[in-house]
């Protein structure tokens, strides 16, 4: 083989390699772009998540608010309904 011919011959097995490298380069090109498009997908999902956990949160000290001042209610009645059985036994005791 002459010389020109081994030069063509390894040209071509080069461009070869070039093209593989350019095609194996797009391909991890792609996959990168998919990863941070997989990344700003899940970032958009935790925030939804977080603003999600504040509003239940929120939602919940109310309830518990709510809770915490019908309890309070409810004690407060049940104190006076005491007040007035105590005060309606001294009645009777000092009548008799």
């Amino acid at each position: 083989m002459s010389r020109i011919g081994t030069l063509e011959k390894d040209l071509v097995e080069l461009v070869g390699k070039v093209e593989s490298l350019i095609v194996l380069s797009r391909r991890e090109v792609d996959r990168k772009a998919q990863m941070a498009q997989k990344i700003e997908n899940l970032m958009e999902e935790l925030t939804l998540e977080k603003e999600k956990n504040f509003k239940l949160k929120m939602e919940l000290e109310t309830i518990r608010e709510g809770t915490v001042e019908k309890a309070l209610a409810e004690l407060k009645g049940q104190v006076e309904s005491m007040k007035l059985m105590e005060r309606h036994r001294w009645c009777k005791k000092l009548r008799i």
